[in-house]
């Protein structure tokens, strides 16, 4: 039961982070959208659930993918999440970009990978944490 509530817990720290991270970061290179009208919507409420659902979908993945790599990653706590975070970048954000197909700029890209490279460690220090803090009795 206490591995169910650490991947809840892991996928709703991560929505949270991701959410207040990429929304920081829409702030700071908000000329670069200003160049691509069309990728800017109007905050709404669905737009909003979207974006909530989608990052604490992607902190539920984060935690599966700890509970799958862990004894495979190096170090421990922050030094553990930091290399996951480092490694599920590698693996998603940067493969993902290149097959976006649109008129981006090309700077609105560098930032989009720049947002992910520091989001997902953060994250996926967050998951290490909450992974090693809350101990299941099992393994006692």
């Amino acid at each position: 039961m206490k591995n169910i509530a650490k991947w809840l817990l892991a996928g709703i720290v991560v929505a949270t982070v991701s959410y207040f991270i990429n929304a920081l970061f829409t702030i700071f290179f908000k000329n670069f959208y200003a160049q691509t009208p069309e990728l800017v919507k109007p905050l709404s409420n669905v737009w909003l659930v979207q974006t909530l659902l989608g990052n604490f979908s992607s902190g539920l993945i984060y935690a599966l993918m700890f509970t799958v790599l862990q004894h495979g990653i190096p170090g421990k706590g922050i030094t553990k999440g930091f290399f996951l975070g480092i490694l599920l970048w590698a693996i998603t954000v940067p493969p993902l970009l290149i097959t976006y197909n649109t008129n981006v700029d090309t700077k609105l890209i560098l930032s989009w990978l720049l947002t992910g490279l520091i989001a997902t460690p953060l994250a996926c220090i967050a998951v290490v944490l909450i992974h090693e803090k809350i101990t299941d009795p099992d393994t006692k």
